[in-house]
């Protein structure tokens, strides 16, 4: 018989990144929280690496969609037993947003699950009924965003979800900020808590380290951090 886990009002999930759980003072329920960088940057490393952390070493129930890679290949990638913990993986392929809400809930419902992931944004389907109503990709990832934080508000656990920037960049500026969302930007800040860029300067033949690059969208701050390479592996 599997235990229920419910979130309290307030608490805090470390995902042990240090630098990270310092400056958000880890995951916090009914947030929002959207990882993101250009192609090839680590965003499902990171993710499979809160995953396996989070869920193999402090226990908490965990659930990834994963639209891009199958359940067999995140499994080889995290290197971990599932059958011993309570990690749901579901690799649908462009999962529809009303079906992702239908499983989420029964998610948290049966198994208690206290975090989602997400890889990512982009891949999302949409029901025709539904797409006919937006005139523009930008205003359906809108609306997913939208849902999602209420999703994350209706069943009080923190939704992380992972999410692709152009791969064009200013000459002037590599570092990626809220700008490079473009149409999205608007959404992004109505909707998310806490947005993560992933940016490393060796992508670009440049010397430095990895970075963490965190807006608190609420608190209106943003740092950055350096972080391991190994992180991204």
């Amino acid at each position: 018989m599997k235990t229920t886990f419910n979130m309290k009002e307030g608490e805090l999930l470390p995902t042990n990144f240090i630098q990270w759980d310092k400056f958000i003072l880890g995951l916090q329920s009914s947030e929002l929280i959207i990882i993101a960088g250009r192609p090839g940057m680590g965003k499902s490393a990171v993710a499979l690496n809160m995953i396996k952390h989070m869920n193999m070493y402090n226990k908490y129930p965990c659930a990834l969609f994963s639209m891009e890679m199958n359940r067999n290949h995140v499994v080889y990638r995290l290197g971990i037993n599932t059958n011993n913990t309570t990690l749901i993986i579901d690799d649908t392929p462009l999962l529809a947003i009303l079906d992702f809400q239908s499983k989420a809930r029964k998610l948290v419902a049966k198994h208690g699950v206290k975090v989602i992931f997400i890889d990512y944004l982009q891949l999302f389907g949409m029901p025709l009924n539904i797409k006919e109503l937006f005139e523009t990709i930008a205003e359906e990832r809108s609306y997913i965003l939208c849902r999602l934080k209420l999703l994350s508000l209706e069943l009080n656990v923190p939704i992380i979800v992972l999410s692709q920037l152009n791969q064009s960049v200013d000459e002037n500026r590599i570092r990626p900020e809220l700008a490079d969302f473009r149409d999205l930007q608007n959404a992004i800040e109505l909707c998310a808590d806490k947005v993560c860029f992933i940016h490393r300067p060796e992508y670009y033949h440049l010397q430095g380290e990895a970075e963490f690059i965190v807006h608190d969208i609420r608190r209106e701050k943003c740092t950055i951090y350096q972080f391991e390479n190994k992180i991204l592996k």
